[in-house]
């Protein structure tokens, strides 16, 4: 199986739905789905009025060395994001 890109956009290929994000609460969350949903123009066009983006948690086929959070090996951007987020607990 191909690497899977976790910060994808409708249009990449091989687009997927892993999640729907819930915006009823203080924060948004989102809610994972069973079963990847492929990001069809239908599916994607249920987001309206919003981007769908905003709605759904995409992932793609990992673009690998047109990507710049690939280092040649492995995606870094989630390592990117922790390193800007503050601590969870104190060590």
């Amino acid at each position: 199986m191909s690497k899977l890109c976790p910060s994808a956009q409708p249009g990449m290929d091989r687009a997927m739905v892993l999640g729907v994000v819930r915006q009823d609460g203080p924060s948004p969350v989102v809610q994972y789905l069973n079963e990847r949903l492929p990001a069809t123009p239908e599916v994607l066009a249920l987001s309206a009025p919003l981007k769908p983006t905003e709605i759904f948690r995409l992932a793609a086929t990992c673009a690998e060395h047109k990507c710049p959070h690939f280092d040649g090996a492995d995606c870094q951007l989630a390592t990117r994001v922790v390193k800007m987020l503050p601590a969870a607990v104190d060590s």
